[in-house]
């Protein structure tokens, strides 16, 4: 079986038209019968990204920015700095490894105490502060006042975290 040969900056190029400014991708040629020339390419998918199809191969319109960027393939993720999904601005997209993109997710639906980072701890009834980095867990402690704990985990995540933190 023969395997698709990948998109490369060139071909890219050749039938899309980048804006950085508005990180909207459009038409310069027509590639089947339901593209138009200058239309807006791709369409929103349910996970909130867009999702552009080239010569019959899917891809995601964040990951076709660092392409057309940069000449090359992100070598791994590319992380929306506010979480915008769909917001493909050059200026709202940078690199990341996996541990920093998912630092910059945002609280869990699962979430029960409202704030990212802080469960309550039944056994010593308090609320306790955790941070994820570097793949390990760090712990700020136990607290009475919910406020503090936020505070505290605020703190360590900022450390931990740098440019990718982000805290709801």
């Amino acid at each position: 079986m023969k395997r698709k040969t990948e998109l490369t900056a060139d071909r890219l190029r050749e039938v899309l038209a980048y804006d950085p400014q508005t990180g909207v991708f459009t038409w310069k040629t027509k590639t089947n019968r339901r593209i138009r020339v200058g239309k807006v390419a791709g369409s929103l998918r349910s996970d909130g990204y867009i999702g552009i199809t080239i010569d019959n191969r899917r891809y995601l319109a964040h990951r076709l920015a660092t392409l057309w960027m940069t000449g090359e393939w992100p070598a791994s993720e590319v992380d929306h700095r506010h979480s915008r999904r769909s917001d493909n601005r050059w200026s709202r997209i940078r690199l990341a490894d996996h541990a920093q993109n998912m630092q910059n997710r945002p609280i869990q639906r699962n979430n029960t105490s409202g704030v990212k980072g802080v469960t309550w701890d039944a056994a010593n009834g308090k609320w306790m502060a955790t941070v994820c980095a570097g793949g390990r867990k760090i712990h700020c402690g136990r607290f009475a006042d919910i406020a503090d704990a936020e505070k505290a985990v605020r703190a360590a995540r900022e450390a931990a975290h740098v440019e990718f933190t982000r805290h709801a």
